[in-house]
C-alpha cells in the first residue's frame, strides 16, 4: 500500500501541525508521526492512538539514549508508508524507500545544520514540560537553560 496525498498536502502545515502535537506533550517521533494520522488513517486503516503508540518508544533519541532524533524517526516511519517496501522480494520497493529515507536526512540535516542525526543534548523531550517563552522562546534561552541544568524548564 502506497500512501495517497490529498492534493492540497502542506509541507509547512504538517510540519506546524508536528509542533503543536510536541507542545501538547507528544514526544518528537509522536509529533511526526501524528501530524500525519489523517493521512495515515485513511489509507491504512489505523487510529492516532495506534500511532501515538509506536511512535512512543522513540522519545529523548530512542528512549533516552540519546540516539537517533525522535522527529527524524517519525520521518522514516512517514517513508515506509509514502514508499513501502513490505514484500522482501521487491528490491525496487527497497531501493526506492531507502532512497527516500536518504532524501529526508538530507534534507533534515541541511536544515538543521548537522552531519549526523543524534541527540546529543535534547531538552523537554524526555517528559512534558509546559512551554515557557522566556526559557524555550529563544536558542540563547533554552541552551542557558540546558547549561543550568534547570529541571524546572527543560527535561
Amino acid at each position: 500500500m502506497k500512501l495517497k496525498l490529498p492534493e492540497n498536502f502542506s509541507p509547512e502545515e504538517r510540519g506546524q501541525m508536528a509542533e503543536d502535537y510536541f507542545r501538547k506533550g507528544y514526544n518528537c517521533c509522536q509529533a511526526v508521526i501524528l501530524a500525519f494520522s489523517d493521512i495515515i488513517e485513511a489509507n491504512a486503516g489505523t487510529d492516532s492512538r495506534f500511532l501515538a503508540s509506536i511512535g512512543s518508544g522513540f522519545g529523548g533519541g530512542m528512549g533516552r539514549m540519546r540516539e537517533v532524533c525522535g522527529g527524524f524517526s517519525g520521518m522514516v516511519m512517514a517513508a515506509g508508508l509514502i514508499l513501502p517496501a513490505d514484500n522482501p522480494s521487491d528490491m525496487q520497493a527497497r531501493t526506492a524507500n531507502y532512497s527516500l529515507v536518504q532524501e529526508f536526512a538530507a534534507e533534515f540535516k541541511e536544515k538543521n545544520g548537522c552531519s549526523r542525526i543524534v541527540v546529543a543534548w535534547a531538552a523537554s523531550t524526555e517528559i512534558y514540560v509546559p512551554v515557557d517563552m522566556e526559557i524555550h522562546g529563544t536558542l540563547a534561552a533554552l541552551e542557558a537553560a540546558m547549561k543550568a541544568d534547570d529541571r524546572q524548564h527543560i527535561a
